[in-house]
């Protein structure tokens, strides 16, 4: 029984000790985490732990606050903690690109400490081998005629030996360290590809920091700080996403294409269905492009005319050009040498005017009695009768197949 009691309290002590090693080696993230001062730390492995609990940190209250964009302030909250994440994930990655290039330092100081041994080794193999092959080619008699004694032949001959031997051993430590030689060269090959991807990852999360904030710049001038103004938006935000949403339901859902279907006629043709970033989100949202991704589409097709590189992709990449955390398309960029106009009327005249100077018009046409909405890009034709790129059924389609202008309730110009 004493016995059984002694094994039991046992396991019991081994088990809390694992559990206070637990806590004290692999501490829980707290909230306060977000706050460490780590550049302060002086030793580096020190302040990379630290480092990494500030990104941990950042993460977890990126997806608290990812509940929360139902107002303007939990927006900025959102924004703010995207800009600090950023933040800590730059000073992680200098980090690492400090520790590589040390790693990089003691590599070389290898490589060349090798690179003068083999060169010694080369020149003591050098001679022995003369020696060695110049002894071989003594016969014994003839050692013992160069030798006034017996014993001092004996001597040579055992010499002679000793360089063979020296000589072998040479040649293996020689072999050693070329292999290691090489092995080491190969280490700071790989290490130096990593310096330079850190160091273009570094690049981009400074470009992602400057995004993150300008978002935040957009967000408070779209809305002058004010929560009603927010609201609002955000109100008008989610109606035009459901209607384009709706549009793509009665088209037979988000169906993603088996291919890129091409550029069309005219070589500019993009579908918001190309499997290339249907599924992909748009802006901070959980909308795909293959769902609501129209004016996307539209937009980018329209910039290609005019000579631009961008895709829809890109645009759907890159937050600043949407509303908050939505998919709605603010005011998109305008290609270089033009301006972007959003017209809330039908005008045939304008479209004529603007297709005659082989400017693309994109147009708004309601469905499903209004509550659906899709964006298509009208290229060619007159007074009614135009040419169309549909970025849902497809290129150079006859507007009249699929819509008429009576659905047209707006227009978007990138015009002179």
């Amino acid at each position: 029984m004493n016995k059984f009691v002694q094994v039991v309290t046992r396991f019991f002590l081994v088990a809390i000790l694992l559990a206070a090693y637990t806590i004290i080696i692999v501490p829980e993230t707290r909230a306060d985490d977000c706050e460490l001062d780590c550049k302060s730390i002086d030793n580096d492995d020190e302040r990379a732990v630290c480092v990494d609990r500030k990104v941990v940190c950042y993460e977890n209250k990126i997806k608290d606050n990812k509940n929360e964009q139902n107002t303007l302030s939990g927006e900025l909250a959102y924004i703010d903690n995207r800009i600090a994440y950023q933040e800590a994930q730059i000073e992680k990655t200098r980090l690492e690109i400090v520790r590589a290039g040390k790693e990089a330092d003691i590599l070389e100081a290898r490589i060349n400490n090798l690179s003068e041994s083999m060169e010694k080794l080369a020149a003591l193999l050098s001679e022995l081998v003369v020696t060695s092959y110049k002894a071989e080619h003594v016969s014994n008699l003839e050692m013992y005629l160069q030798n006034s004694t017996f014993k001092m032949a004996l001597g040579s001959k055992e010499a002679q030996e000793l360089a063979s031997l020296q000589t072998s051993k040479l040649l293996f430590r020689s072999m050693q360290d070329k292999l290691d030689y090489d092995a080491q060269k190969q280490e700071r090959e790989k290490l130096q590809e990593e310096l330079e991807k850190k160091t273009q990852q570094l690049k981009a999360q400074q470009q992602n920091l400057e995004a993150q904030k300008e978002s935040k710049a957009i967000l408070l001038a779209q809305t002058k700080n004010d929560e009603k103004r927010y609201q609002s938006l955000l109100e008008e935000a989610k109606k035009e996403i459901d209607s384009y949403k709706r549009f793509a339901s009665s088209a037979g859902g988000s169906t993603c294409l088996s291919e890129s279907p091409g550029g069309g006629s005219n070589g500019w043709y993009y579908s918001q269905r190309d499997p290339r970033w249907c599924k992909q989100y748009i802006g901070g949202s959980n909308m795909t492009v293959g769902e609501v991704g129209c004016y996307i589409a539209s937009v980018t097709m329209v910039h290609k005319r005019y000579g631009s590189s961008m895709t829809p992709s890109i645009f759907a990449a890159n937050r600043n050009y949407f509303f908050a955390s939505t998919a709605m398309m603010t005011n998109p960029p305008a290609p270089d040498g033009y301006t972007y106009k959003r017209l809330n009327y039908f005008d045939k005249g304008v479209i004529d005017d603007e297709l005659r100077a082989e400017r693309p018009v994109i147009v708004h046409v309601k469905t499903n009695n209004g509550y659906g909405g899709h964006f298509i890009v009208l290229f060619a034709g007159e007074n009614g009768s135009y040419r169309m790129h549909d970025p849902w059924y497809g290129a150079d389609l006859e507007f009249g197949s699929r819509y008429s202008t009576g659905l047209i309730d707006s227009m978007r110009l990138f015009t002179k």
